[in-house]
């Protein structure tokens, strides 16, 4: 399993974590159908620019000395590789 540090957008307003297709491309990781497809709306309330999410993976977290599995949303998110929404919140309690 390959490990990589990185810097992560955190967002309270955030209901899910999120992370962008070009990061599962690079690190060559693997994905999950949803059942279901999601419509994503973004802060402003408009629907995002990538449509519906239909993918997911998890992910392992480390944050300081504590690890996680969270499960990470395939979405356009802009600039950002991983977004920590309300799932790491309630895990990590920063």
């Amino acid at each position: 399993m390959e490990s990589v540090p990185m810097t992560a957008f955190i967002d309270c307003g955030a209901t899910e974590c999120f992370v962008s297709q070009e990061f599962i491309d690079v690190h060559k990781l693997g994905m999950r159908k949803l059942h279901d497809p999601q419509l994503l709306h973004n802060a402003d309330g408009f629907a995002n620019m990538g449509g519906n999410i239909t993918n997911y993976t998890n992910l392992e977290i480390i944050t300081g000395d504590k690890m996680t599995v969270l499960r990470f949303y395939v979405a356009n998110i802009g600039g950002d590789n991983l977004v920590l929404g309300y799932p790491w919140f309630t895990t990590h309690n920063p």
